[in-house]
């Protein structure tokens, strides 16, 4: 089974897609790594739990 979960940051938000792949999208602004992983914790995974293959965005301004 796969699921999505909202990691809430401070200017954006990261999400965990759980499954037989746990992948993250997003890792926030630098400094929230920590925040990152304590949700990581709580969903009973490490950060090596995840695939090597996360997806980064990038916002941009006009």
């Amino acid at each position: 089974m796969i699921s999505l979960h909202c990691i809430r940051l401070l200017l954006s938000n990261a999400y965990l897609i759980k499954g037989p792949v746990n992948i993250l999208v997003d890792t926030g602004s630098p400094g929230e790594g920590k925040k990152i992983i304590r949700y990581l914790q709580q969903q009973g995974l490490q950060l090596r739990d995840t695939s090597k293959r996360n997806m980064l965005c990038q916002a941009k301004s006009k």
